[in-house]
């Protein structure tokens, strides 16, 4: 029965403990949150800038505004002083302190978190500038290389066209230019065909001359032929190769046209005597080569 009793006694006395500790706990807890909880509002006050943290102090100024004349209520009021010592506590708390939400900030630190966040707000109005210029001059140049390469294209084209047109004008003055050589080809092939016509029978009254004269002065033929003597004896020599005339010219200026009849005659003579001498020879020659001009004075004066 005793050892019962005990055990109830102090399992109560557990439970007591156990209440009361918790108790403790809340009551610990809640005055760390409290502590906490100024420097959370604190950093979000900074951070959310100041219109939040003024709604805030309003909200807590109210409440503590409620907790101060509860306060009064619950001390114990002395005549005289109550009012004036109300008074004192509200100036006290109204000059030195400022309301913002749950925790009570200095008018410095006020100051202080004004001008953060007046220079946060001043950044991110730069930082909205510098976005929006950016933003514009990437957009400028995005125009300007679209007119550039518009500009481009257009050049390409333009140069495009100039050679086109190069080509065609070259094209055309190609085709004007091989018309153009035909019609000089046949009229050439005309023409050539009457000079070479005139050519042949200017060349056979040169030897006509020459068969006719016998005897020959090569400035003479020049003069009448209207060549020079260098031109006129190329021409003779010549002939003479072709087989056209027979002859030879001597060191006086003269050239000696000599028949095939006439050669004929003196290599007869030369067979029929067997050894000729030059002399013999110079003296048979007068009769077997006819010496001297066979044109007329009036042939003379026609060529």
């Amino acid at each position: 029965m005793d050892n019962t009793i005990a055990l109830a006694a102090a399992a109560v006395v557990l439970v007591l403990i156990i209440i009361l500790l918790n108790f403790l706990s809340k009551q610990f807890g809640s005055k760390e949150t409290e502590v906490q909880e100024p420097e959370a509002q604190q950093e979000v006050a900074a951070v959310g800038g100041v219109r939040r943290a003024v709604a805030a102090r309003n909200r807590l100024g109210l409440r503590n505004r409620g907790g101060q004349r509860q306060q009064l209520q619950d001390e114990p009021r002395f005549p005289g002083n109550q009012d004036s010592a109300g008074e004192d506590s509200d100036d006290e708390v109204a000059s030195s302190l400022l309301d913002l939400g749950d925790m009570k900030v200095g008018k410095k630190k006020l100051a202080k978190l004004e001008a953060k966040a007046e220079r946060k707000a001043a950044r991110e109005a730069e930082e909205r500038e510098r976005e929006e210029k950016k933003t514009l001059e990437l957009e400028k140049e995005k125009e300007r290389k679209k007119m550039e390469e518009l500009e481009e294209q257009a050049e390409k084209e333009k140069e495009e066209q100039i050679k086109r047109e190069a080509e065609e004008k070259i094209r055309r003055e190609h085709e004007e230019y091989l018309k153009m050589k035909a019609a000089f080809t046949v009229e050439e092939q005309g023409f050539d065909a009457k000079e070479e016509s005139a050519e042949e029978n200017l060349l056979q009254k040169f030897i006509d001359y020459v068969h006719e004269t016998k005897i020959v002065l090569l400035e003479e033929l020049a003069a009448h032929f209207q060549l020079k003597t260098e031109d006129a004896i190329d021409r003779l020599k010549k002939l003479v190769q072709e087989g056209s005339l027979t002859g030879v010219i001597d060191d006086r200026g003269k050239f000696i046209y000599i028949s095939l009849e006439e050669m004929e005659a003196v290599a007869k003579f030369i067979r029929q005597r067997g050894r000729v001498s030059l002399s013999d020879l110079a003296e048979s020659s007068n009769q077997l080569i006819q010496i001297g001009s066979q044109i007329q004075p009036a042939q003379a004066e026609s060529h």
